[in-house]
């Protein structure tokens, strides 16, 4: 082959690289799935999942709440009553915040993945509770126009909890760090706490200090669902009203220098994952351990 060839040869291949480089960030930034992405995603997932670094359990402390519920009054779009609903037994989260922030050793974190959109009786004791705990974060949502779906608690700390689903494969593949180039998602922002960073958005990027990642990416789960079904695992979630039945101090004690996280892993709130149908709680824990 002459030299002229090559040289032609190379800037081809050169040329190739640039543009499925692009393609490749591309692709990541799209808010849905192309056709053989999904294939992508789940062949470096394989890859990853053969070789799992499940973490610490007693890093983490899973609290559930789908067991312990309470009925609040529905009303319609005119303000009219016309039922009930049940939500997240608010008066026993307010009772953990208290107890945790009285302990001489207390939790490094307590996300609340959680929705607080409608008032209940038990909403005064909760937010005395949140400002005795101010290391905390409180999910919320968008809604179908983007707008924010905040939490009737104006003193929380809140953090975006949605995540990016394709049209034609409905779950959670890909993660989005911050949307809208503003709303940061709820593992950065406890990301940020633990690290003590300030995450900055620059083009598909987000700067964390230290490192620099895409802004989407994909999930590396290195805790499964199956995990927190295994006794043995270390992961299992304790019922929130359980965890009350025992006195303050071994409260305490269970919360002391872990990242609790508190919301439904047992009965509705699931979502489609690469491997598995998994608890939306127990997602954002993997995006964290993704992050770190």
């Amino acid at each position: 082959m002459s030299s002229t060839k090559k040289i032609a040869f190379g800037f081809g291949m050169l040329v190739n690289t640039i543009i499925l480089f692009f393609l490749t960030f591309w692709l990541m930034s799209l808010p849905w799935l192309a056709g053989d992405e999904k294939l992508m995603i789940w062949a470096t997932s394989l890859v990853k999942l053969a070789n799992r670094d499940t973490p610490q359990s007693d890093r983490f402390a899973l609290i559930n709440t789908s067991s312990d519920l309470q009925l609040i009054d529905q009303y319609d779009e005119f303000g009219f009553p016309v039922g009930n609903q049940a939500i997240s037994d608010r008066s026993k989260i307010a009772a953990l915040l208290s107890i945790a922030a009285d302990g001489k050793e207390k939790a490094d974190f307590i996300f609340l993945d959680i929705l607080f959109e409608n008032e209940s009786p038990d909403d005064d004791s909760l937010r005395v509770s949140l400002n005795k705990f101010p290391n905390h974060i409180l999910s919320y949502h968008l809604d179908d126009d983007n707008l924010s779906l905040l939490p009737i608690f104006d003193n929380a700390n809140i953090g975006l909890s949605d995540y990016i689903t394709g049209s034609a494969f409905d779950g959670v593949y890909k993660y989005q760090l911050i949307y809208l180039d503003s709303l940061k998602l709820s593992p950065l922002k406890i990301y940020e706490n633990l690290h003590s960073v300030n995450a900055e958005k620059f083009g598909p990027f987000v700067n964390l200090g230290e490192f620099t990642t895409l802004n989407n990416f994909i999930i590396n789960y290195r805790v499964l669902q199956k995990d927190i079904k295994d006794q043995e695992a270390g992961f299992n979630p304790i019922n929130i009203g359980e965890l009350l039945l025992l006195p303050d101090t071994d409260v305490q004690d269970f919360l002391a220098n872990k990242i609790v996280v508190v919301g439904d892993f047992r009965a509705h709130d699931f979502h489609e994952t690469i491997f598995e149908v998994t608890a939306g709680p127990l997602i954002l824990v993997n995006v964290l351990l993704s992050l770190e």
